[in-house]
């Protein structure tokens, strides 16, 4: 289910189960002193989630305060929304400008391992934020959904293969990636971007 985790990373502990609607986590030593200790609330959740059952609650900076709830988020439905034994798909050490970037912008995908597509990569300025990516032809019509409101993480990638929605390499051209993000504040983020579908070279 998670094919990142790291088997070396993941710990079994007999620990009591954790409620889901709210709680208390101490992270103590052996002497008892408190190393960390949040008190959270499934309100923290990013709200336009239809339901956060197996949905893990992610701290986004380490270094700040772990009982502040703007310093958690649902951990990302790419990542099938836990990152065991990994970095958090939140994770973010300082908040930043939002970038997307689609590399390359010429693609031939002909399965020869060179530029067999493209990566559309996200650094988003903050954590939890609903994606919306597909693929227009120069007429306007969409030819393939990438993502359809993903929760995504700080830093996401998804990729195109040159191929439309039945899953056939569309003809040679120029393309549009249209890119809508929306945070939890409800702002909204656009962003187009041309890809060129060509023969090899």
């Amino acid at each position: 289910q998670y094919p990142k985790a790291v088997a070396n990373n993941v710990f079994q502990q007999q620990v009591p189960a954790l409620a889901n609607t709210a709680g208390t986590v101490v992270l103590a030593n052996q002497q008892q002193t408190i190393i960390d200790s949040v008190l959270y609330d499934e309100n923290w959740h990013f709200p336009y989630l239809s339901s956060v059952e197996g949905v893990s609650l992610e701290r986004i900076n380490p270094a700040q305060p772990g009982d502040v709830a703007a310093n958690w988020a649902s951990a990302a439905s790419t990542e099938n929304f836990a990152t065991p034994g990994y970095k958090n798909s939140q994770s973010k050490d300082d908040a930043g400008n939002q970038t997307v970037q689609v590399e390359p912008k010429v693609i031939s995908p002909d399965a020869d391992g060179r530029d067999d597509f493209t990566a559309i990569s996200f650094n988003l300025a903050n954590s939890g934020s609903l994606a919306t990516i597909k693929v227009y032809n120069l007429q306007g019509q969409p030819i393939r959904q990438l993502a359809g409101n993903a929760l995504v993480g700080s830093s996401t990638r998804f990729t195109w293969d040159g191929t439309d929605n039945n899953g056939t390499i569309v003809p040679l051209g120029h393309y549009f990636i249209l890119i809508e993000t929306i945070d939890q504040q409800g702002n909204t983020q656009k962003y187009r971007e041309k890809v060129v579908v060509a023969t090899g070279f």
